[in-house]
Formats: C-alpha cells, structure tokens, sequence
C-alpha cells in the first residue's frame, strides 16, 4: 500500500511540475511567442488546403559532384556573371529558381548542373508568416 501512495506522489509532484513549468512558459513573452508559432504551425500541418511557399536564398544553392536522391539536375537558362560569382537561373517545372554560385567554372547558358542545398539550411520561426 505504501508502494502505492509513493507512486501516486510521485505522479502528482510530476504533473504539477508540468502545470509550474507550462504557467511560467506563457508569462515568459519570448517563450510564449514560440508556443503560439508552434500551434500555428501544427495548425497549418494538419491542414489540407493551405497553400505554403518556401523559400531558398540563392547562396543556399551548391553545384556538387555527387549525386543522391535530393539533387536536381537542371539547365541553366541565364548565366549573369558579377564579378566574383554567378547568378544562374535554372527552370524546375513552373518555377524559376536562382542560384549564386562562385566563379569556379564557365557557367553558361544550356550547361546541365546537380544542385543541391546546402545542409545548414534551417527553418527559423521569424521567417515564417502565417495570414
């Protein structure tokens, strides 16, 4: 019977330090900004018709040798050398994505390239809108 009533403590001491930690959270206004990012978020995951837009900057961009299921091998249909690097358009489907890449190579129009993204691509909550 002891056995019991400690377990049954200890299940209440757990819950009501969740209760604690979740009060403190929400009068915590950087946090609280982060709990109400994340609801919208599971919101719109759990939604069927939202449209979504993700964006990739073009230095997220890199030219790579090898290639795995996630690299795309594209046309370069505009070649806009600046100086130090390239600014190369390369049609996917209807979109027109644009990649800076470093002046290693000629890159010219018609030229085929595996893209990848860089793998320190990440999602940050200030960049996200939600409408």
């Amino acid at each position: 019977k002891e056995d019991n009533v400690s377990v049954v403590k200890e299940k209440l001491d757990n819950i009501l330090r969740k209760y604690l930690l979740k009060y403190h959270e929400l009068n915590n206004p950087e946090i609280r900004s982060h709990v109400e990012n994340i609801s919208k978020y599971e919101e719109v995951l759990q939604s069927e018709n939202v449209p979504l837009s993700l964006g990739i900057r073009p230095e997220h961009f890199v030219v790579t040798n090898d290639v795995t299921n996630e690299t795309l091998t594209l046309t370069v249909s505009v070649s806009e050398l600046l100086g130090s690097e390239y600014f190369v358009h390369l049609p996917y489907m209807d979109l027109d994505l644009v990649a800076k890449l470093p002046v290693k190579n000629d890159i010219v129009s018609g030229d085929k390239l595996n893209i990848n993204c860089e793998e320190a691509v990440r999602c940050e909550s200030r960049s996200l809108v939600f409408l």
